[in-house]
């Protein structure tokens, strides 16, 4: 939060926020506000005098703090309040408009349970009088429409007093209320929690957590609370009653659990945007290339740098094919949204003009359900309704469905059943009732659904308003820019995270590439390592791993350098570490210190594959070794591994050692594609020296062709000075130079 007057409060500048908070209660003609901040006022100001002459007090803190919360509650109320009087949203309109509202809480309770109960009564009548008017559709509108206002009033209301609370509670907690219309009002709690706090509202949130019996009650309100604490991280460290609340679920195994499990749901949210371009720049591609290759029957050389590149334990010997397929596949099964872009132009349906229609759990209670399975005999009842209850969409995207099949002319409404009914009949679940409470009870759906409905909600719909002071977890300036306003954070870590889920978290992070991230938690773990010694061998080293690799890639190279060497010093390093230790040596130029680290790699290796072989090789060429670089590079080319680096440093050694010759056999074994502009020259100066200007000259024009620009190409040519020195001396020399300037 970035708010001038929180900011204020929160660094105990407490006379400066009342002073600024009276003039928001003065602009508003609070009364009650101004009146009560003045209090506060006086009553700081005797403290401040007190504690100036040195008396001591036993309640001073306790004072402080009920000051300061009384502080914080003003703020949320006021602030809030000067948002709903100044903005243009219809959000603020309807705010405006609720406020004018005479109907309390209690009384839509009141409207709702009397629509319930005629329903009810209708039913039993109908056993018995089958000629009862069927009103069923009617009573279904009216209850929908009743939650959609219960819905809105909740969303926009402001600072509850204790009755209000009470009063949303018994809603919640009310058996006679179907549990779909349930959680759509914890939703509703939770969106206005994000304008505007406050900690009766946020406990709650919290008893909802920690009492109700139904995943669909416990699954949204986990959800929100995440949310929340990210967002108010202060304020759930400062109140001591939501820090209890933190507490119980912390203690609670199953929501323990849970909650972990919800944060990496709602964290896979980031790879939306990304499923379709997998398929079309990775998939689509792989599939082109891996035929190619088996049509032609090439093999391609390995670069040495592509070898243990990824973290400890993936798996590099699958094809990049495969490991497309799978990491999606991967993505679809762990939850990743893949039908956003598809059901995104359908969100432009009347329907979802009302912000509780983007958050209802699909039901067959539900009015839009009923009115589309009124139009179907009960057999095409069993043919449809596996599509609008497929595990595959989630709730706002069924309603897509629902709406788009009810405005369907009837020929293509048959068109839809032939289409779907055979691959879509109920097998064991029989009726719709049974499909419908099957989805209510999977935990897993159940979260996937709602974070997937909030995320259209905030991304298309755009009702929620954001500002400096309000809470939006997603937002989008495009349809190609999204930004994402939740992470890891210190507070869900200390009550939530145990070290298996911190790997995955963390594992995400990484595999992911969001590197910054992954080093705040792999740093947070590395400063306590030291204040808690419960700690295992196995987490520590992971961490120092994590962090490592995430500062090399992020080019920390020196950073990363003391992480690697902490594993050496935790336990039995890796070949995963020796290999990425010995890198970054490399790269900061120690090669002395990279030689010994790759030695250590070659000793542990049980595996002859000539990786250690090449990037000693490539020390001891550094440091002027040739005849011992040569041997290495000739051991790496003839294992396992032929990359074309070797060939090419081979190729340097036996040019400075003046075995043109051999330098020149090596270059034979090459095909000419794989050989860049610098190659090319090195190959034709040697040519020159070895043979002539005119074997060579046609080399010299290859290299010229693949070259940027005649400067540099130029600039290449007398790159090397030990090959350069020697050709230049030819006397066809200068008409070389003369033709190609030409």
């Amino acid at each position: 939060m970035q708010d001038p007057i929180y900011n204020l409060l929160k660094n105990d500048r407490l006379k400066e926020g009342l002073s600024q908070l009276e003039a928001i209660a003065l602009h508003l003609k609070n009364t009650n506000a101004s009146t009560e901040i003045r209090s506060m006022t006086d009553s700081y100001n005797f403290f401040l005098e007190y504690a100036k002459n040195g008396s001591e007090d036993p309640q001073r803190a306790s004072f402080y703090k009920t000051l300061k919360e009384k502080a914080y509650h003003l703020y949320e109320m006021l602030t809030y309040e000067q948002n709903i009087e100044q903005g243009k949203m219809p959000f603020h309109a309807l705010a405006r408009e609720t406020k004018e509202n005479p109907l309390s809480i209690k009384q839509y309770h009141q409207i709702l349970t009397s629509i319930i109960t005629q329903e009810t009564t209708d039913k039993l009548i109908k056993q018995y009088d089958s000629n009862f008017p069927k009103e069923e559709l009617a009573l279904a509108e009216k209850r929908t429409s009743i939650a959609k206002h219960i819905f809105d009033h909740i969303w926009v209301s402001s600072s509850w007093n204790t009755t209000a609370v009470i009063e949303c509670e018994e809603l919640m907690e009310d058996q006679l209320i179907n549990i779909e219309e349930r959680a759509l009002f914890i939703s509703a709690l939770t969106l206005n929690l994000f304008t505007h706090f406050q900690e009766e509202k946020a406990l709650l949130l919290l008893r909802v957590c920690l009492h109700a019996k139904e995943n669909l009650l416990i699954e949204r309100a986990l959800i929100g609370l995440i949310f929340l604490i990210y967002r108010y991280e202060a304020y759930f460290r400062f109140y001591t009653s939501l820090k209890n609340g933190l507490e119980q679920i912390r203690d609670s195994k199953h929501l323990h659990k849970r909650m972990s499990e919800i944060f990496m749901q709602i964290l896979l949210t980031r790879e939306t945007q990304k499923v379709s371009e997998t398929i079309q720049n990775d998939i689509i591609p792989n599939i082109m290339r891996n035929a190619q290759n088996l049509q032609t029957g090439n093999i391609n050389f390995v670069s040495i740098e592509d070898a243990l590149e990824n973290m400890p334990d993936w798996d590099n010997s699958k094809s990049a094919l495969n490991k497309s397929i799978e990491r999606l596949s991967k993505m679809q099964a762990d939850g990743v949204d893949t039908y956003m872009n598809t059901f995104a132009p359908l969100k432009k349906q009347s329907f979802f003009r009302e912000a509780a229609h983007w958050l209802f759990p699909f039901s067959e209670s539900n009015y839009y359900v009923q009115k589309v399975f009124m139009n179907f005999s009960e057999e095409d009842k069993k043919s449809i309704a596996p599509l609008l209850f497929a595990p595959l969409f989630c709730n706002s995207d069924k309603y897509s469905l629902c709406v788009l099949m009810n405005d369907l002319p009837s020929a293509q409404k048959e068109m839809l059943k032939k289409q779907y009914g055979s691959a879509l009949a109920l097998n064991k679940l029989s009726t719709i009732t049974e499909l419908n409470r099957e989805s209510m009870e999977n935990g897993k759906q159940v979260r996937k659904d709602y974070v997937q409905d909030l995320y259209r909600f905030f991304l298309l719909a755009k009702m929620q308003p954001m500002d400096e002071h309000m809470y939006l977890p997603w937002t989008s300036k495009d349809s190609d820019t999204i930004e994402y306003h939740f992470s890891w954070s210190p507070l869900l870590q200390e009550y939530f995270f145990d070290e298996a889920s911190t790997i995955d978290i963390l594992t995400y992070f990484i595999n992911n590439k969001y590197y910054t991230e992954a080093i705040k938690l792999a740093t947070y773990h590395i400063k306590h390592f030291e204040e808690e010694k419960s700690y295992n061998t196995n987490f520590k080293t992971q961490m120092y791993e994590a962090l490592g690799y995430s500062q090399e890639k992020t080019g920390e190279i020196k950073n990363a350098i003391d992480n690697y060497e902490a594993v050496q010093e935790i336990g039995t390093p890796s070949l995963w570490l020796y290999y990425h230790l010995g890198k970054c040596y490399m790269k900061e130029g120690d090669y002395k210190k990279a030689l010994t680290i790759w030695q250590k790699y070659d000793e542990k290796n049980t595996k002859e594959d000539g990786l250690a072989d090449f990037h000693i090789g490539k020390c001891l060429y550094i440091q002027k070794d040739y005849l011992k670089a040569i041997q290495c590079f000739h051991k790496s080319i003839y294992l396992e591994y032929k990359p074309i680096d070797s060939y090419k440093y081979l190729i340097k050694c036996y040019i400075v050692s003046l075995q043109y010759q051999k330098a020149i056999d090596i270059f034979g074994q090459l095909d000419t594609e794989t050989l860049n502009m610098k190659d090319l020259i090195d190959k034709a100066h040697l040519t020159l020296l070895t043979q002539s200007m005119k074997d060579a000259l046609p080399i010299y024009k290859e290299a010229y062709l693949r070259s940027i620009s005649t400067d540099d190409f130029f600039r290449a040519l007398y790159e090397d000075e030990f090959l350069s020195a020697r050709v230049v001396t030819d006397p066809l020399w200068k008409h070389l130079i003369d033709m190609l300037a030409s």
